[in-house]
């Protein structure tokens, strides 16, 4: 059974990630049986050992239309409440076919999404 609480979080892209990291605002839908070790971006940083790679879900309330979403992230990197914010990697929104865009608006010359520039709070319903 899912409440209605959630617990808040942020979603941003990250050029340099190569798969999807799920924090706060995601719920654990499924897990893979696997783990892995996660290294950072500086090889002076000690790795993280034994993060589940899982199915994650989580929910959007679109602003404009008042519609929400629920988003699901497949073979994903899972630090739940460990992580205040959550990453995407571009390459695998691309890889499903979906188009990205991920400069800023002031940058754009008027060309960017309209998307570009909106800040984005998913939120997750927490299991009881």
């Amino acid at each position: 059974m899912i409440d209605s609480d959630s617990t808040p979080g942020r979603f941003s892209s990250d050029s340099h990630a190569d798969t999807r990291v799920l924090g706060k605002g995601w719920t654990l839908w499924e897990g893979t049986g696997e783990v892995c070790d996660v290294l950072g971006f500086s090889d002076q940083l000690d790795a993280i050992q034994g993060i589940e790679i899982v199915t994650g879900a989580t929910a959007w309330d679109d602003p404009d239309t008042g519609g929400t979403y629920v988003l699901m992230a497949g073979q994903s990197l899972w630090f739940g409440d460990k992580l205040d914010e959550s990453l995407i990697c571009m390459n695998q929104i691309r890889s499903r076919g979906h188009e990205t865009d991920k400069i800023p608006l002031q940058f754009s010359k008027g060309k960017s999404s309209r998307y570009s520039t909106r800040r984005l709070v998913f939120n997750s319903p927490v299991p009881s």
